[in-house]
């Protein structure tokens, strides 16, 4: 097993995305850091934008795949991953470098790509750092690898990310340090406080247990055998859906999974409101005793009188995923009524159900859930 720390920072304001790479290089330079080599994944929004960019850049040619999605459908891309990817076949030729870079500075504009990410791969941020890169989910991606993308993969590295869905003030670079030591869990934030006057405070930090590929295929396969158990719970305690068909949404509700409704739902339950959460979407959370942290998210759906909820649950070694199917309503109240019986659900699966959960993953140690 790694262990790996990621932190993700907004430095919009700071720098923009086409000019963010000399940025990066400047910092670990005056750091004194370096990396060995560059892996990325480009997806344009047409294939008209690759084939201007291809002509540009001819020697990225090499790296354009383009992948059958059925019904006439195609997705094209710039990748360095191939379908060697879980050997850690993903970076370039160092003689390419310069023309990922030069692509990058000119995007958005006038070469449109929807998604990419670079990455800066082997970063020495310890002295004696394990550069060797470690796969997260050896089935996601199995057959479908240009599916993969940086989440997947990790090692020491600086990922510099932009999505189709991010806004206009955002641009995304997540710091990966690989934190495993053999007399316990390295303190990562060091390294951070150095990038800070450069990269600001982080938003995010998420810490992953990798596993080797038997560890994992035994987990994911619990993981799915719970999933059904918990689903066949929910699914005696909690009221069926009905058919958006079957209500009249057209009258506007005035409390239907909204803040108010929530919190009466969850009084008295074990789980504490997260703050700083807009009020079409609710997140509750705890941490029990065995180091499960369990996460509640309630969203209201603005379009029509309907509302969904999930339940996830997760500890070093898996993540369980409940949803249930949205509910429509279309009376005052109903909303409360089906939300307390979410609780508890949630209630049942803290003080009952986990102890299942522990026979098969032990309990979670102290150092995974970071502050």
């Amino acid at each position: 097993m790694r262990v790996f720390d990621t932190y993700i920072f907004n430095i919009f304001e700071k720098v923009s995305f086409k000019d963010t790479k000399p940025y990066i290089d400047n910092m670990l330079r005056e750091l004194r850091y370096s990396y060995n080599d560059i892996s990325f994944r480009m997806i344009p929004y047409n294939k008209n934008h690759i084939d201007k960019s291809i002509s540009k850049f001819p020697a990225l040619k090499k790296y354009y795949l383009t992948k059958d999605l059925g019904n006439n459908r195609f997705e094209y891309q710039l990748t360095s991953y191939t379908t060697n990817w879980k050997s850690g076949e993903i970076h370039t030729d160092k003689k390419d470098w310069s023309e990922i870079t030069n692509l990058l500075s000119k995007i958005p504009r006038p070469y449109n790509f929807s998604d990419c990410e670079l990455i800066l791969d082997g970063i020495n941020w310890y002295d004696d750092s394990d550069n060797s890169i470690s796969i997260a989910n050896w089935k996601y991606g199995e057959e479908n690898y240009y599916l993969i993308d940086y989440s997947y993969i990790y090692s020491n590295r600086i990922a510099q990310v932009r999505h189709s869905y991010d806004g206009k003030k955002e641009n995304n670079i997540h710091i990966t340090i690989d934190v495993t030591d053999d007399n316990g869990i390295r303190d990562s934030k060091e390294i951070i406080k150095k990038l800070e006057p450069y990269l600001g405070k982080d938003y995010s930090i998420q810490r992953k247990c990798v596993f080797d590929k038997n560890e994992y295929i035994k987990f994911n396969n619990l993981e799915q055998v719970h999933y059904m158990k918990l689903k066949e719970i929910g699914d005696s305690i909690l009221p069926n859906s009905r058919n958006m068909n079957e209500v009249d949404y057209k009258i506007p509700l005035q409390h239907i999974a909204d803040k108010a409704t929530i919190n009466e739902a969850f009084k008295g339950t074990s789980f504490k409101r997260e703050k700083g959460q807009i009020n079409l979407l609710h997140d509750y959370s705890l941490l029990d005793e065995k180091g499960y942290k369990y996460s509640v998210f309630v969203q209201k759906i603005s379009s029509c009188n309907s509302f969904r909820f999930s339940l996830e649950i997760s500890g070093y070694n898996f993540h369980i995923f409940y949803q249930h199917p949205d509910y429509f309503v279309d009376k005052e109240g109903e909303s409360l009524d089906i939300l307390k019986k979410f609780a508890e659900f949630c209630e049942y699966t803290i003080h009952t159900y986990s102890n299942e959960i522990q026979k098969d993953f032990g309990n979670t140690p102290d150092w995974y859930n970071v502050k």
